[in-house]
């Protein structure tokens, strides 16, 4: 079975190439994290008749700081209820308060297992930005070194879905996400809409 599985995957990787635009972005993101049970739950993200499933019913993360667990339980639940009102302030609080606000990113992401879905992490990233001294900035600088290094498809699926837009420099994101996007395809989708929507931003503003 392991052996099966392992083929499927290796045929599935080939595919991703060949692919381009959103649809490599979705089907990536199927391949993003390395958990059978997960694999399941992540086809509905580019099968477009299973996006309307719920994004985190029947999850179960694997073992994690309590703290930390938490925190993701109180996001999956705005998220399934479509109300953030009913989003656990104390909780995330307590988060930044333990983990403290320093490596804050690196620490949550070396904490969190790689079968919560990425999009739940940046949730979490985005809701911590206004609960911490910098308004999230230490939290951005390291997302951005992130993209910078690119080793990891993960920290990027991450630091390319939050709700800022990497780097203060317009131009500085356009040749790193650039760069990205030439070197893994994967990317090249979402760093080209990224750089486009900064463009527009940018011009609206001028």
């Amino acid at each position: 079975m392991f052996l099966v599985l392992s083929r499927w995957r290796e045929q599935c990787s080939a595919v991703v190439y060949r692919l381009s635009g959103a649809v490599s972005d979705e089907l990536s993101r199927f391949l993003a994290n390395n958990s059978v049970e997960r694999d399941a739950q992540k086809l509905r993200f580019w099968v477009p008749s299973l996006r309307s499933a719920p994004l985190t019913s029947n999850v179960r993360p694997l073992a994690m700081h309590p703290t930390v667990e938490q925190a993701l339980n109180t996001i999956c639940q705005s998220r399934d209820e479509g109300d953030w009102r009913s989003l656990d302030e104390e909780v995330l609080e307590k988060l930044v308060e333990q983990f403290g606000e320093e490596d804050l990113a690196n620490k949550l992401f070396e904490e969190i297992p790689r079968t919560v879905p990425y999009e739940v992490v940046c949730d979490l990233f985005d809701l911590l930005a206004w609960r911490t001294n910098d308004n999230g900035s230490s939290v951005t600088r390291t997302v951005e070194s992130w993209l910078r290094d690119a080793t990891d498809n993960r920290q990027l699926f991450i630091a390319l879905h939050l709700n800022v837009y990497p780097f203060l420099d317009r131009q500085e994101m356009e040749d790193v996400l650039s760069k990205l996007a030439g070197r893994n395809h994967v990317f090249h989708h979402r760093c080209t809409e990224l750089i486009a929507q900064r463009r527009l931003l940018n011009e609206s503003a001028a």
